[in-house]
This record gives structure tokens, C-alpha cells and sequence, in this order.
């Protein structure tokens, strides 16, 4: 069931032998690529409070955090026991970020080592590079959020199927416990085990050997991921209002896995159709199903979820990244001549440089430290501060632990940070916790896209 590797093929001449290095190396190269990036400009960006509310669980005694997460966000388990040590020996913003940082390079690796697995030298190069160069994925590596440890879980998973399909049935053995830590990064990660699961099915119509032990560890891994992935979406679904699914958002989500750049999208495209018609030599239809699926199960079971759950495609589909990557690696190496396929991987790279460029230009979204230095300036003795939603109280204590906090406001005047993209917006939710027309808007001022700072007085 071995694959063609094209780069395997006799290469005459110190110039094939230089491209046979080259290919050996892309595997570290896309590494420390990825880890590079990871790293540049890491602490530049004020947490958010998403990430300040997952540092401060992260901080409770182990057995409080297991827990908590268990009876009220199952989901984040995983991502929150491994942060648990971490935050106890360095909560800097750069210590509670290094673990998607080494996730997003280790994903990197693992993205050349499936490729290659399954289409060959050239194909596993080019999809570490992706995956590498990858401004969705970047972005992943650079947040306290789960996904980027997802992502990998779900490289490392997928790369374990195809060697216990393709090379050995003890590799089955590894890919059960691989199968439990899909659901402990994220829940929208387990659903690439139906991918797996159809994948196995077309590969096994072709051999009957070990179709026992296969069908015993689809079966074992499924129940490993089942029992956490329900758990969450049960929570998750307690918590439904009825909001729609916003389309908007679903390509959002689908254009940040493909690093917004264009090369990726449309080499990934021409992958898909020239596995799928069967036009890359060596190419199995269960690699093609494989493939699509690694695509397509995050985003149908984004769309079934948002039935009955509130969902964040935006954020989640990230997670597309790997199965984009893989069908970009083989679009890249069906191309027959090298010049253009050589150019196609320039492109590749060149065309990734903008998003990036704007990811590490942009502010944050939320810029909580500099909001919480000037609130911890200008607030007088006697005056309240307050912030909306009360959740994201974790961003104020995690940069000012002494700033003390109230419900509402009190006293000669009143600060008020709210969590909000809109002006208007943002007064209507502080009159909920300051009383007009004991207090007047003094001043508003915006710390980011999606934060207001406020100080209301007595007038």
C-alpha cells in the first residue's frame, strides 16, 4: 500500500542530490520555522480575556481545577491541566504562551511527516511549510487558547492511522491514547475520527489484513474521544439562546486556516482535485478521503453543532490548517515540472509574508494592559471601578492584582472597563451598573477593537 515518492526516484548530479538534502531537511527547517515565528514580538500583544480567564483557572489547586472543568466547561480540561504547572512556576504572558508555541512548531514537524507518509518527500515538505508559514496558525501559537495544541493533536492522531494502515498494525496501539488527547485539546478536534474512520474503511476494502485490530482501535479511540467531546457540547448546550450561525464567520474561520493567503487556498484546491480524480501517481482513494475529511469534519461538525450549541467558527476552524496543508503538499507535487512546482512553493511563502505582516502590525483586539495601567493612574481615592462582563475581571487582576473591583458604581466617580466592539453599545451596558443621572459620561476612551474604558462622575 506504499505510496510514489517522486523525490526518492534516482537524482543525477550534485543539483538532485543538493534537492535530496534539501528534502531530507524540510521536516527541522519547517520546525524552527514555525518556532520562530512563534516567538517573534510573543509578548507584544495584551492578553485577552479569554486568556486571562483561562490563566487565572489554571491557578487553582489541581483537584479544584479538574473539578470545576468537569461539572462546567469539560472542553478545556485538557488545555488547563497543562497549563496548571506551567502558571505556577511563570504566569508571564510569554510562560503561559510557550505551550501553543511549541505545539504550533511540533505541528509544524508532524504536518512534513504526514505529508510525506502519504504522498512523498515533496508533499511533506511543502505541507510543514504551510503549516509553518500559516498566519492562522501563527496567531494560534501567539494566544493562551487551545488551539494550536488541537491542531497537533490532530497531526499526530491522523499520522498514526496512516502508519498503522500503510506500514504496521502495532502502530494501533499508539493511536487509541492519541485519540483521548484529541478530545482533552479541544472538542471540535475529535471530529476528524469520522474522517479517520471512513479513511480506514476505503484502505481496508483493499487489504484484509489486520481489519480485526483496526476496527478494535477505531473503535477503542472513538470511546476515548466520545466520553469529554459529549460532556462539553452537553455543557455547551445548556448554556444555547437560539443565536444563528453566521455565515460570515464560517469563512472567517475557513480563510484563518488558510493563513489568508491565496497560494495555500488555491494549491490546497488543486490538491483536492487532482487526489480526487485520481491524477497523483501513487495516490489511494482512502488517502484522497483522508484528506477531505481531515477538511471537512471540523467544518460539518461546526455547522451541525451550531443546531443546538452556541459555536465560534471563527476561532474553531482553525483547525482546518492541517487537512489544507496536506492537500497543498500534494498539489505541489503533482505539478510535473519541477521550475513551476518550485515556483508554486515560492508563492507559497512569498504570499504568506502580508498576512503575517499584519498579524504582528495589528493591535490587540483587547489591549487590557495598557486599559488597566491607565485605570490604575488616574483612579482617585473614593472612586469604584467596575467591568463588563464580570468574567472578564481576570484581564484587570491578572495586570493590577491590587486594583480592587465592584458590582456597581459608588462614590465621587466611577471607571468602568467594557468588553465591547461597539460605543453605543458599550454605555448601554455601563448604565446597567451606574446609575444615570446621579452619573455622567466624563469620558470614554478605546483600548483596542473589542475594549472601552469609561469614567463616569458625579456632574
Amino acid at each position: 500500500m506504499a505510496t510514489l515518492d517522486l523525490s526518492d526516484l534516482p537524482l543525477l548530479g550534485a543539483r538532485g542530490r543538493g534537492r535530496g538534502r534539501a528534502l531530507a531537511l524540510a521536516g527541522p527547517i519547517a520546525l524552527v520555522t514555525a518556532g520562530c515565528l512563534g516567538i517573534l514580538l510573543l509578548t507584544r500583544r495584551s492578553l485577552s480575556s479569554d486568556e486571562a480567564v483561562a490563566v487565572e483557572r489554571a491557578r487553582a489547586p489541581f483537584r479544584d481545577l479538574v473539578e470545576r472543568a468537569v461539572d462546567h466547561d469539560p472542553g478545556t480540561l485538557g488545555y488547563l491541566a497543562l497549563l496548571h504547572p506551567l502558571v505556577e512556576w511563570n504566569d508571564s504572558e510569554w510562560a503561559v504562551r510557550t505551550p501553543s508555541v511549541v505545539a504550533a512548531a511540533l505541528a509544524a514537524l508532524f504536518g512534513y511527516l504526514l505529508g510525506r507518509a502519504l504522498f512523498g518527500r515533496i508533499a511533506g515538505a511543502i505541507a510543514g511549510l504551510a503549516l509553518a508559514l500559516d498566519a492562522g496558525v501563527v496567531a494560534s501559537s501567539q494566544q493562551v487558547r487551545p488551539y494550536a495544541l488541537a491542531i497537533l493533536a490532530i497531526l499526530v492522531s491522523t499520522l498514526l492511522l496512516v502508519l498503522a494502515l500503510d506500514r504496521s498494525a502495532l502502530w494501533w496501539i499508539a493511536y487509541v491514547p492519541a485519540c483521548a488527547a484529541l478530545s482533552l485539546t479541544h472538542p471540535i478536534a475529535a471530529t476528524v475520527v469520522v474522517a479517520h474512520v471512513v479513511a480506514a474503511v476505503l484502505a481496508l476494502r483493499e487489504t484484509r489484513a489486520s481489519v480485526a485490530a483496526a476496527a478494535a482501535a477505531l473503535a477503542l479511540g472513538a470511546a476515548a474521544a466520545a466520553p469529554l467531546t459529549l460532556a462539553a457540547l452537553a455543557d455547551r448546550a445548556d448554556a444555547w439562546k437560539g443565536a444563528r450561525l453566521d455565515p460570515g464567520e464560517v469563512a472567517t474561520g475557513l480563510g484563518r486556516a488558510a493563513g489568508w493567503n491565496v497560494a495555500l487556498a488555491g494549491l490546497a484546491v488543486l490538491g483536492l482535485f487532482v487526489l480526487l480524480s485520481g491524477r497523483l501517481p501513487g495516490a489511494l482513494p482512502w488517502q484522497a478521503a483522508l484528506v477531505v475529511g481531515l477538511i471537512a469534519a471540523p467544518l460539518v461538525g461546526v455547522l451541525l453543532a451550531a443546531t443546538f450549541m452556541p459555536v465560534f467558527p471563527a476561532r474553531a476552524l482553525v483547525v482546518c490548517a492541517p487537512g489544507l496543508a496536506v492537500a497543498c503538499g500534494a498539489g505541489v507535487a503533482w505539478i510535473p515540472d519541477r521550475r513551476l512546482a518550485l515556483g508554486a512553493a515560492g508563492a507559497l511563502a512569498v504570499l504568506a509574508v502580508p498576512a503575517l505582516v499584519g498579524w504582528y502590525t495589528s493591535p490587540a483586539p483587547e489591549d487590557w494592559r495598557s486599559a488597566v495601567a491607565t485605570a490604575g493612574r488616574e483612579v482617585e481615592p473614593g472612586e469604584t471601578v467596575v467591568v463588563i462582563p464580570p468574567r472578564s475581571a481576570a484581564a484587570v487582576a491578572y495586570y493590577d492584582p491590587e486594583l480592587r473591583l465592584s458590582s456597581r458604581g459608588r462614590g465621587a466617580g466611577t471607571w468602568v472597563f467594557v468588553r465591547s466592539s461597539d460605543d453605543r453599545g458599550a454605555i448601554r451596558a455601563a448604565r446597567a451598573v451606574v446609575r444615570t443621572p446621579a452619573y455622567a459620561l466624563l469620558s470614554q476612551e478605546r483600548y483596542g477593537e473589542r475594549l472601552v474604558l469609561q469614567h463616569w462622575v458625579r456632574p
